[in-house]
């Protein structure tokens, strides 16, 4: 064991501190501050030595020890009884690369709206992109057809017209889908919006279980249905015609599943990029169209699995008005 931190910079710091060291390529606490024990609720003597994962799950506890790594932990309640958000900064000592500090920085809600608007602007500028390269290829079948049907006559030219417009305007709206932010909130009901989205999608012999619990929250409900269509279609299209979609609450907020394949845990973080796709003829905006209207509403995205191994798509920090009992 090592003798913890005990200096007065160290222990009185503003922030939350941690002192720690690699063993086995292992990150252990070596001290903790006081900021650091209020936050978490915790006493130094009981998390001296102990895996540093075991407090921070999201962070590695193979030593990586990149300087300024970004992440969010949530911890701890604010006054509103929300949890509060922090990102972590290492900082390495010059001379001792086994061991460092890991710095907490409370992020304040100015902090999460500029990091929203960045993440909203970087994702319509690759979705334009995108959109830009797809409507290439329709217009250009669009014009040899035309003088084709000019040069011969032949009416079916213009069938292929069509369905090169029709690919054209489906690019179109889902491009201006995005175009902003959720301007016009309102309390809307979830499991509402959800049954209204699944009754204008061709969901074949697909099934929609909206769990009981579903909340009351705040958003612009023309997105929220359109958030849900895009999920139930990408559901029916890579899941199968029969397959069971489910809407469910969270503690903070709601999920989107389905009982299909899933996503592999290498494409999760590129699943909701601009023109990613894995079906033959689809756009690709789909999901990143879902991934803007998160933002939008400055809601948190996360890509993970089912108990079955499906696709779920989970929404946090979503403004909720009233949870019903179950």
């Amino acid at each position: 064991m090592i003798a913890p931190d005990t200096s007065p910079l160290f222990r009185s710091f503003p922030d939350p501190l941690v002192s720690y060291r690699i063993e086995d390529g292992n990150a252990v606490v070596s001290a903790v501050n006081t900021a650091f024990e209020n936050v978490f609720g915790v006493q130094q003597a009981d998390v001296v030595d102990d895996a540093l994962s075991e407090y921070l799950p999201e962070h590695r506890g193979d030593g990586d020890r990149r300087q300024h790594r970004r992440i969010t932990v949530e911890t701890g309640r604010d006054a509103d009884d929300k949890p509060r958000r922090f990102s972590l900064r290492h900082v390495s000592h010059s001379e001792r690369e086994e061991t460092g500090y890991l710095v907490f920085t409370e992020e304040t809600s100015a902090d999460r709206r500029a990091r929203a608007a960045e993440s909203r602007a970087e994702r319509a500028e690759r979705l334009a992109s995108v959109a830009a390269h797809d409507l290439r290829n329709p217009l250009e079948v669009a014009k040899i057809r035309l003088e084709a049907a000019h040069e011969t006559g032949e009416t079916e030219h213009f069938e292929k017209v069509e369905d090169a417009l029709d690919r054209i305007q489906q690019i179109v709206r889902d491009v201006l889908a995005v175009g902003g932010r959720a301007t016009s909130t309102e309390r809307v009901s979830l499991a509402d919006v959800a049954r209204a989205a699944w009754s204008t999608v061709d969901t074949a012999d697909a099934t929609l279980d909206v769990r009981e619990g579903l909340p009351t929250v705040v958003a612009d409900v023309d997105h929220l249905r359109q958030l849900f269509e895009n999920l139930f279609r990408n559901a029916v299209e890579h899941a199968g015609p029969d397959v069971t979609v489910t809407v469910g609450a969270t503690e903070e907020g709601f999920f989107v599943g389905d009982d299909g394949p899933g996503v592999p845990p290498a494409d999760r973080d590129s699943v909701l990029d601009p023109g990613y796709s894995t079906a033959e003829g689809n756009t690709g905006l789909g999901l990143a169209i879902v991934a803007q209207i998160a933002d939008a509403h400055e809601w948190r995205l996360s890509v993970g699995a089912t108990e079955s191994g499906g696709a779920r798509f989970a929404f946090s920090g979503v403004d909720v008005v009233e949870a019903k009992a179950e």
